[in-house]
């Protein structure tokens, strides 16, 4: 039940996106890519007209994939490096092959150019796996302009004239390359506006969640972790406790020092108390000097020695101004189902529980329905 703290900065333009690219959807896919590049080059075999370009390549491309299988396997968070030798290696494939077949080939293109180029949309499409839309976008439009410009060598070079068939599978290749890149970074940009609009949300809940001096879970916050304690108590048949903590003689701070000295006082509270809850604990402030710690799994017994704890850490000097003023902090006790079924009647238990500290010298712990405050509390002053 820690409470979640606001983002540091709003999201840029160009923030990577959680896509769910994970470690184990690369474990999975690449070996796939290796396996077809193998049964690829079995299956021109198997029609006797294998490409030399085929016989040495598709071989090192297998050999790659299954590398790249086991690097991500070893180091799962090299992920988008992974991508980013992916990406470089299936382009250079393909621009390499695109320019062979047209420099080599001297009839007709259509079937060389389809069994091995049905895989590009997949590279237009992968590029935006990258952290970084804008290094997407450049390497999309590196590789459709690397197409036509190796076709366009190629045909200078390539002895003949050019097949029409040949020349124009190449177009409708580079034409549906386009199109991908455009769908591609369409729905890239529109994931991104998501993707915005969530963490806006998420900040702008946070921030609704959070005290903003003290950077504490407020009270509408504690409200609903009190809320989900009682229910997931009430399910598991456990208890846990409440401590409410009032700081003593607060107002003369602000009379004394002014209200950005008390605003530092109460900064500095915060602190001690946050430093001191345990892991599952929450510390909350309600408003002004009243803070609330919820110490979920614990009996009375191990609430009253946390709750000792929390009010020995307040306890102490803090300096104002150059002046030092000691704190102490009267508390109040109550535990679920103890003192009550619900977080009204806990809060209101606690309330009174440390009312009865503050009526009998302040700075000290008293547990609800209990008269006898902590024996190791020594009043200490009144006003």
């Amino acid at each position: 039940m820690t409470p979640p703290s606001p983002p540091s900065s709003t999201p840029a333009a160009d923030a990577a996106l959680d896509v769910g690219l994970t470690a184990r959807t690369l474990v999975r896919v690449l070996p796939v890519v290796a396996v077809t590049f193998g049964a690829a080059l079995l299956l021109e075999r198997a029609t006797g007209r294998v490409h030399p370009f085929d016989e040495v390549v598709y071989p090192a491309m297998g050999a790659l994939f299954l590398i790249l299988t086991l690097w991500i396997g070893l180091r799962p968070g090299d992920r988008f490096a992974v991508v980013l030798v992916t990406l470089t290696s299936a382009a250079a494939f393909f621009v390499a092959k695109l320019g062979v077949l047209v420099l080599t080939t001297d009839g007709p293109l259509p079937l060389g150019v389809a069994s091995s180029f049905l895989w590009l949309p997949a590279v237009f499409s992968l590029a935006y796996l990258l952290p970084s839309g804008r290094v997407a976008l450049r390497f999309n439009l590196a590789l459709m302009l690397a197409l036509p410009l190796t076709v366009g060598a190629a045909v200078i070079l390539r002895p003949g004239p050019v097949d029409p068939d040949g020349a124009n599978a190449i177009v409708q290749l580079l034409l549906s390359s386009a199109t991908i890149h455009v769908l591609a970074r369409a729905s890239h940009l529109r994931a991104q506006r998501y993707a915005r609009a969530a963490a806006l949300a998420e900040s702008a809940e946070a921030l609704a969640l959070t005290d903003a001096l003290t950077q504490l879970p407020n009270r509408r916050h504690l409200d609903r972790l009190l809320g989900r304690a009682v229910e997931e108590a009430r399910a598991q048949g456990t208890s846990f406790c409440l401590v409410y903590l009032d700081l003593d003689g607060f107002k003369t701070i602000n009379d004394a020092y002014g209200h950005a000295a008390g605003d530092a006082a109460l900064q500095d509270v915060a602190r001690r108390l946050d430093d001191c809850r345990e892991d599952g604990q929450v510390v909350a402030r309600l408003s002004g000097d009243e803070f609330v710690a919820l110490l979920p799994g614990l009996d009375l017994a191990g609430g009253q020695e946390a709750a000792r704890r929390y009010v020995d850490a307040v306890r102490g000097p803090v300096d104002l101004d150059g002046h030092a003023h000691h704190l102490t902090v009267s508390a109040g006790l109550s535990e679920y189902p103890r003192h009550g079924a619900d977080a009204h009647t806990l809060l209101r238990h606690a309330d009174a529980a440390m009312y009865r500290v503050k009526r009998r010298g302040r700075d000290g712990l008293a547990t609800s329905g209990d008269l006898q405050m902590d024996s190791a509390a020594a009043p200490t002053r009144t006003g």
